[in-house]
């Protein structure tokens, strides 16, 4: 995140995506996440419904959890942010 060097994601056995409001509430606990190229360093969350019923600022991370038990959250530092708009769409 930020940067071009992608990190290697070989000894990953497993991955998460977690996600808070603004003040802390956590909006999405530890859902699985998918690694997508281990090689390229490229991992996904599949949104669902319920993740974005509300608008405003979040924040997120990826936890992944490597082949000898370690863990470790992706940023390092900081948070990935993200913004829901409101739908503008009331169907």
């Amino acid at each position: 995140l930020g940067s071009r060097i992608p990190f290697d994601l070989t000894n990953i056995t497993g991955a998460t995506f977690t996600m808070v409001n603004d003040c802390g509430d956590i909006k999405v606990m530890a859902k699985p996440a998918y690694i997508l190229s281990y090689s390229g360093g490229v991992i996904e969350y599949l949104w669902e419904e319920e993740d974005t019923t509300d608008s405003g600022i979040f924040f997120g991370e990826f936890q992944l959890l490597f082949n000898d038990g370690k863990r470790m959250s992706i940023p390092q530092t900081g948070s990935i942010k993200i913004e829901i708009e409101k739908d503008v769409n009331p169907y």
